[in-house]
């Protein structure tokens, strides 16, 4: 018998567009402008960073963007019990919002599910409210080992919501999504705990440059499953910088300023817009060094790379001088930003990007029929032109490398002698 079940739907046509559904507006969703308080407890600082500066973000399916949203409905429930049973319970502000809390110039937010007065534990003390939902496995662990321990990115959100609303006790509200039990902890302000979380937010918008790896090993458990993992760890071959999109936040021109605004250091304004000066921050590129720092003759930056095998390439935005542009990095694979020197067998910069005259430093000194380079060069240098450093083939053109400052580009019957001035 013909097993069907292999090409037939596995999911109903209304299944299938109630999840897109959700895909389409949890990913239609802006990337937040401000580290949250509800993730600081997360272990790894560097992944806090790259979601910071919009280096990374989390993708998910239509069905999981569902399950979220079932978690923010969960929330009129509990507030409804807990008006039940007589508490006094204030989940928004005046204009109908979320009670926000800010630290860190603007740059650390939270929002909080609430506070209410009347908790039978201690009725004259106002509490903050967390409420969250779990399958049964999650929540039986939090009923056992407690919030603190099973789940220390809730223990950290709450610490310092505390300390920013000045409540000194939290109410921390689970239901099991399986069979409706619930559980309920109560936990005290440690301001200490709260001032290291705030700290550590601090040092994260301040940071200029990813902070350490939680773990150099990208298949290790605390790696495995991150959104930014191929962009720590420099594994992506099909994007040389595997980033969701350009952002100012991910410009080495930007700074984080004050109430929650980014300075662009090249234009001395407010950065809104990625602009045609963006490059990205040398951390980014995870399989090369930065070596050397140019300029165009326009004045805008080159930033000279080195890459693992030791080809020598650059980043900036002269297309015509062979540079490789921020929206280069970010769409093409690896290996197209690594060129073979076939004389050496060794990885070599692409020559005539190399000695671009668009660079500030490079002049061509001679040009002239390809007949009578040889006899140039040789009466210049005082060497013979039969043995170079590097040659290579481009497109139309041929080059040939004579360290520490020279290179003869050859086009067709015309040849060039360009030096490297620095």
């Amino acid at each position: 018998m013909t097993d069907l079940s292999k090409v037939l739907p596995t999911k109903s046509a209304t299944v299938e567009a109630i999840e897109s559904y959700w895909k389409q507006r949890g990913t239609s969703e802006k990337p937040r402008t401000y580290l949250g308080a509800s993730s600081i407890g997360v272990e790894c600082s560097r992944q806090l960073w790259y979601n910071f500066r919009h280096c990374s973000t989390s993708q998910f399916d239509g069905r999981l963007y569902r399950l979220f949203n079932r978690g923010h409905r969960e929330e009129a429930t509990f507030v409804e019990e807990l008006r039940g049973i007589g508490c006094e319970v204030h989940e928004f502000d005046n204009d109908g919002n979320q009670f926000e809390v800010i630290a860190c110039d603007g740059h650390f937010k939270g929002h909080t599910d609430g506070a209410a007065l009347g908790v039978p534990e201690a009725p004259k003390t106002w509490h903050l409210l967390e409420m969250k939902t779990a399958s049964a496995k999650s929540f039986a662990k939090t009923k056992r080992d407690g919030v603190e321990k099973d789940k220390p990115q809730h223990y950290a959100q709450m610490q310092v919501y505390m300390h920013l609303t000045g409540l000194k006790r939290a109410l921390y509200m689970v239901v099991n999504k399986d069979n409706d039990e619930l559980y309920t902890e109560r936990l005290k302000h440690d301001s200490k705990r709260a001032q290291s979380y705030i700290d550590k937010a601090q040092m994260i918008i301040d940071a200029s440059t990813p902070p350490e790896r939680i773990s150099d090993k990208p298949d290790s458990w605390a790696c495995k499953f991150c959104d930014a993992k191929e962009l720590c760890h420099g594994t992506s071959e099909d994007i040389a910088v595997p980033v969701p999109s350009l952002s100012c936040r991910n410009c080495v021109y930007s700074t984080a300023s004050q109430d929650g605004k980014w300075i662009c250091d090249k234009t001395g304004s407010e950065a809104k817009a990625v602009c045609s000066n963006h490059l990205f921050i040398p951390a980014l590129v995870g399989f090369a060094e930065p070596t050397d720092s140019l300029e165009n003759k326009d004045g805008s930056a080159v930033i000279e790379f080195t890459s693992d095998d030791g080809t020598v390439w650059h980043h900036g935005n002269d297309r015509d001088a062979g540079q490789f542009s921020s929206h280069d990095l970010m769409t093409l694979p690896r290996n197209l930003v690594t060129l073979p020197n076939a004389k050496k067998k060794e990885a070599l910069h692409n020559l005539e990007a190399r000695y671009s005259t668009a660079l500030d430093n490079v002049e061509s000194i001679w040009r002239g029929p390809v007949d009578n380079v040889r006899d140039e060069f040789e009466k210049r240098y005082n060497v013979p032109m039969s043995n170079p450093d590097a040659t290579q083939d481009g497109d139309g053109w041929t080059a040939a490398e004579f360290r520490p400052h020279c290179c003869v580009i050859v086009y067709g019957n015309k040849a060039e002698i360009r030096e490297d001035k620095n």
